[in-house]
């Protein structure tokens, strides 16, 4: 027999082993797989499931009849017309066998007790982190951006891209992440809606050795390209694979794998620009920059700041040009880590009057910050991420002036140590 930190390894007891990890009193493997209690962990890649086998079952049986999960598949076009119908709609779910079922002892053999699901985060926000699309009512070449982010995590003990779907969705590998945003019609179709995806399928993340999807909407116009015909609307993000026209809303699966995970939200309102809320203060100007790296150098980490168990990030210098400002506004600098949401503000500074003007905004030949190691590890399992994604860009000081250009995107791997 053999347990240990919640997980069981063969020779399994049924005593020992699968009562003391479940944590319920002694009983029949009928009670124990049929999971009556409710005590079997569901995201275990181990455990008893529904399968036509008597015999011991291979990876490759667990995996075909995904490890006991179902995955709805939905469209856009069955969304419910409120939150509280859509509240319990959706969700994955484990089936456990039957009364008609075999019941396996030798299913709890790797089964892990402590094992999570395989999403770490999901996020649908706009600019100032609400959750309502931000509509201007004018023409504007400014974009209201709205931001969907999926975060795979890499320690699940089923790996995402194990997971089966159907023919009519095509194979996780081939999904992407998927943003519609609409007007609430009872549901979501177009032209009363639009759809973006993420400019990776799933595989080609993980081919680049990422574990996140992101997707980057513009709102502003909405108004006018026919979407915005009443003030109720639905932000919903799954998983689909890649459309072919911008009227197609394809079948895709759920990522609503856990009670906790909001993946549709429910708004009676846009918000518009310069609303003084989630449309931000009213605009006096707009104040546009491309920022880059002065000597094309990105970002870097290494352990060992100034104080102990940190970690220091260091920059080269960057170079900001403004073209067309005629108000001297003034700027934050932002360092903004994805994964564990760190924001730091790197330096600050005034716009000159008159555009065309370039200025190194970091004038020193490096720049250093300190990292602590919540800033930059996995809180699922207190262990530093591989790799980070940074983003630098410039935010606004100045109530009613908006500064719109480039973001610094960097992926920085962490070394070990």
């Amino acid at each position: 027999m053999g347990n240990a930190n919640g997980k069981i390894t063969a020779p399994v007891s049924l005593r020992e082993d699968v009562a003391v990890v479940l944590g319920v009193s002694s009983g029949s493997l009928g009670y124990l797989a049929g999971n009556a209690h409710g005590k079997i962990n569901m995201w275990s890649a181990r455990k008893p499931i529904v399968h036509v086998s008597v015999g011991v079952l291979t990876s490759s049986d667990f995996k075909s009849v995904n490890y006991g999960l179902t995955i709805p598949h939905i469209k856009p076009s069955e969304l419910p017309a409120s939150k509280e119908e859509e509240r319990g709609m959706f969700l994955w779910y484990y089936t456990p066998p039957g009364e008609a079922n075999w019941k396996r002892l030798a299913d709890f053999d790797g089964y892990n007790h402590n094992a999570r699901h395989s999403i770490s985060k999901i996020r649908a926000v706009n600019q100032r982190n609400g959750h309502k699309p931000v509509v201007v009512n004018v023409v504007s070449s400014i974009a209201e951006e709205y931001y969907a982010e999926l975060l795979i995590d890499p320690y699940s003990d089923i790996p995402f891209l194990n997971y089966q779907v159907s023919a009519d969705v095509g194979s996780m590998s081939e999904l992407y992440l998927t943003l519609v945003i609409g007007t609430n019609m009872g549901t979501l179709s177009f032209p009363e809606a639009q759809i973006w995806q993420s400019e990776n399928s799933l595989q080609e993340a993980a081919d680049n050795g990422s574990y996140m999807l992101s997707v980057t909407a513009n709102t502003a116009d909405l108004v006018r390209n026919g979407v915005l015909i009443s003030q109720k609307n639905i932000v919903f993000v799954y998983l689909a694979k890649k459309v072919t026209a911008a009227n197609v809303f394809p079948a895709g699966i759920s990522l609503k794998i856990d009670s906790s995970i909001e993946t549709t939200f429910y708004n009676d309102s846009y918000a518009v620009r310069g609303d003084g809320g989630e449309g931000g203060y009213p605009v006096v100007v707009t104040v546009s920059y491309t920022i880059a790296w002065a000597n094309n150098s990105v970002p870097f980490i290494q352990k060992g700041g100034v104080i102990e168990d940190t970690w220091s990030v260091s920059f080269d210098m960057l170079k900001v040009t403004f073209t067309g400002s005629q108000y001297a506004g003034s700027y934050n600098v932002i360092f903004y880590i994805v994964e564990t949401g760190f924001i730091y503000v790197l330096t600050t500074g005034t716009t000159p009057v008159g555009g065309g003007n370039t200025q190194i905004i970091l004038d020193t030949a490096i720049t250093n910050i300190t990292l602590t190691e919540d800033d930059i590890q996995d809180q699922n399992t207190g262990q530093p991420y591989a790799q980070i994604t940074t983003r630098v860009y410039l935010e606004s000081k100045t109530t009613g002036v908006i500064y719109s250009g480039n973001t610094l995107e960097s992926k920085i791997m962490i070394p070990k140590y």
